[in-house]
């Protein structure tokens, strides 16, 4: 390929430090007709930038009350996501509605380095934090942790 025919696939999108922060973390998805990059900001925003449009898919915005954005994951289907904060939340977001749906902290209330989503049961989300794993179904309320 040529540098011309690369340049048409370059997205770029420039974000304003004051006004939207820098980005903590990000995901990529595929959404049906859409090419979703949601990114999480330090200023407490959750934007799902749709790649083949160019503009926002969805924005969401995080009270910062409950800490700053440390990470997120996001469902397999794209039903809602979980972030994880600084002060120790696990806040949950449906996705349909853009909504908060549930808000929980671990034991410890540690701050949350990192999220995933359980490889094998779709309400599981995993926090890792200095304390150690902690795992909760976000749909009904049972967390285990691991130290």
């Amino acid at each position: 390929m040529t540098r011309k025919v690369l340049a048409h696939y370059v997205c770029l999108r420039i974000l304003d430090p004051k006004e939207d922060g820098c980005v903590v973390d990000m995901h990529h998805f595929n959404s049906g007709a859409q090419s979703i990059l949601a990114y999480a900001t330090v200023n407490g925003s959750l934007v799902g930038w749709d790649l083949r449009s160019s503009s926002n898919a969805w924005t969401l915005k995080h009270d910062l009350k409950s800490g700053l954005i440390t990470s997120f994951a996001v469902d397999i289907h794209q039903c809602w996501l979980c972030i994880g904060t600084s002060s120790g939340t696990m806040a949950c977001w449906d996705m349909r509605f853009q909504l908060p749906i549930s808000s929980h902290c671990p034991p410890s209330r540690a701050r949350i380095r990192r999220l995933s989503m359980h490889p094998l049961y779709q309400s599981w989300v995993i926090a890792g934090e200095m304390e150690g794993i902690f795992m909760e179904n976000v749909l009904d309320s049972v967390a285990k942790t691991h130290r």
